[in-house]
């Protein structure tokens, strides 16, 4: 029986064990697999809809939340929206901090089959273990690298939720360019006390369609990150736009700073490019602030 939990507006988060949500028209969210009987719920879903990163949700959509078990606590590894249309992630959010910085485990394993497992929460709302993407690779939202905290933090970047179709030139080489510069900051304490992140491929401006298990699924024309940097009481943000393309060639050390600022836009510009509402959670003036602007000197570039 499923339990109707209330969205907040709060800015906190409380870190809870993984769970799935039906987006309801009203913004509210339905666990199809909650315990209890057929009752609503008061209980905020401050742990998911109230954290810092988690974009505004899109009706019919299913959210996800991931998480591990460590020190003793459940500790939130990253979350998406799943666009149940287009059987791929709207977007996936995640965090660098104190707890999630280490590099400790490795990437997984080629070795280990499947490499991409089916989504344990999506069943048959997903795609299947290892599906393939026609010529295109799994490319990675939340990358391997971004999680190498823990080894289940790392292996559930692998679900097939969590990638999307990416050209072999693109995802080995221009977008390893955008994920080694937020790895880099991300676990650099002099950066930030926390960095949020939120990357997604467009679902609507796309190269082409593809069959996979039988639905019609899109390849992206763009690729895009959203980043939040709070140090302190300071807050800062930046977007990313890339074009999904094949012809990217490899730079060298002095000319990936450039390239990367090419692709600089605001969080509005961003909002505008995607139709998606990022953090949401700020306070208002702050908001308008940083999501009007970015200065490229504070992110090093």
């Amino acid at each position: 029986m499923a339990v109707m939990l209330a969205a907040t507006t709060a800015c906190e988060d409380v870190d809870d064990d993984g769970d799935i949500f039906n987006v309801q028209p009203d913004g509210d969210m339905i666990d199809p697999d909650a315990p209890g009987v057929d009752e609503v719920s008061s209980i905020p879903l401050t742990r998911y809809t109230a954290r810092m990163e988690t974009p505004a949700l899109q009706q019919g959509n299913i959210f996800i939340e991931h998480s591990t078990f460590e020190r003793d606590d459940s500790l939130v590894n990253y979350m998406l929206e799943y666009s149940t249309e287009h059987y791929l992630p709207r977007w996936v959010a995640f965090r660098f901090d104190a707890r999630n910085r280490a590099t400790v485990a490795n990437r997984k394993s080629y070795d280990i089959k499947p490499q991409f497992p089916a989504d344990p929460d999506l069943g048959s709302k997903g795609l299947s273990s290892d599906a393939p993407f026609k010529g295109f690779q799994h490319g990675h939202l939340c990358a391997s690298n971004d999680r190498r905290n823990s080894r289940e933090a790392n292996d559930q970047t692998f679900y097939m939720s969590n990638v999307m179709p990416q050209s072999g030139n693109f995802n080995g080489i221009q977008w390893v360019y955008f994920e080694s510069f937020v790895q880099t900051l991300g676990r650099s304490e002099s950066f930030a006390d926390t960095l949020y992140v939120v990357k997604g491929g467009t679902l609507d401006n796309i190269r082409q369609n593809i069959t996979v298990d039988g639905h019609t699924v899109p390849v992206p024309q763009y690729f895009w990150m959203a980043l939040l940097r709070v140090k302190g009481s300071n807050y800062a943000a930046l977007g990313f736009w890339v074009e999904h393309r094949d012809n990217y060639v490899e730079l060298t050390a002095t000319e990936i700073s450039p390239m990367i600022l090419e692709h600089c836009v605001t969080i509005n510009q961003l909002e505008t490019l995607t139709g998606i509402n990022f953090f949401p959670n700020l306070p208002d003036d702050i908001e308008r602030t940083v999501e009007a602007n970015f200065t490229a000197a504070a992110w090093g570039l």
